[in-house]
């Protein structure tokens, strides 16, 4: 019995620091066993399908089997969705072996699971768990910021457009999409110094010399800016759009 209370007070522990003070914890995120973070994950998804069976119930919808088939479903999303990540990590060169990722990554992710059977709430809680898998990138797979948000942007606009092709317009793949603009175009905006310097060092190289000049520099700053703002204003559409698909805005 000492053992369950051993094991249940760590887990929700860790999953409290976590869910507030996620950057601290991650960064010192101590290696361990892949069954541990497997049965991190189905306790993740009980509690999860548990939620949303609640939750209908009060809102006088009849689910059945959500309970049963959700820790099943979650298991094996997350092992897709982590070897999918590890290799876009590989193409960004990481050295972390697969298993030590899951691992990781899987414990990382299990509070975020836990919340996601909550009706409408779930959309706040995945980009939440966005932030959380681009300090997982960064930290368990030891890749730069720059890598690190590269991986989540791919991993994001990849099962965007798979949702919309296998689910006919599904919300959550529009959802996603939002998300993954939003950043994009954040992005321009915070890092447009470095990224003009980028683009016309590129320039440079390809057309001579003369697109050295200042001006070409503050025209490539500008439009980074404005390509930001845009982006930024159509992850709101997109958020729009799914908010009056589900009905919550009439």
């Amino acid at each position: 019995m000492t053992k369950n209370k051993d094991f249940f007070t760590e887990m929700i522990l860790e999953w409290k620091d976590i869910l507030i003070k996620p950057n601290q914890t991650l960064s010192k995120f101590q290696d361990r066993r892949l069954a541990k973070s497997v049965l991190y994950i189905l306790i993740a998804g009980f509690i999860a399908g548990i939620l949303y069976k609640i939750i209908n119930a009060i809102m006088g919808k009849k689910v059945v089997g959500v309970i049963i088939i959700t820790p099943v479903l979650v298991i094996l999303l997350m092992f897709i969705v982590g070897f999918f990540v590890w290799i876009l990590g590989k193409l960004f060169r990481t050295e972390t072996s697969l298993s030590k990722w899951l691992s990781l990554f899987f414990a990382a992710s299990a509070p975020i699971v836990a919340f996601t059977g909550i009706p409408y709430v779930m959309y706040v809680v995945q980009i939440y768990g966005v932030y959380v898998q681009y300090l997982s990138v960064k930290y368990f797979m030891k890749l730069s910021i720059a890598r690190s948000i590269f991986v989540s942007v791919l991993y994001l606009l990849t099962i965007s457009v798979a949702s919309i092709i296998f689910y006919m317009g599904f919300p959550i793949g529009y959802f996603l999409i939002g998300v993954a603009i939003f950043i994009i175009g954040i992005l321009f905006i915070i890092k447009n110094k470095k990224i003009s310097s980028s683009w016309q060092k590129k320039l440079v190289r390809v057309f001579g010399k003369s697109f050295e000049s200042k001006w070409v520099y503050v025209y490539i700053r500008i439009s980074f800016y404005v390509g930001g703002i845009i982006f930024i204003i159509l992850g709101f559409f997109f958020w729009f759009g799914v908010l009056v698909t589900e009905g919550i805005i009439k």
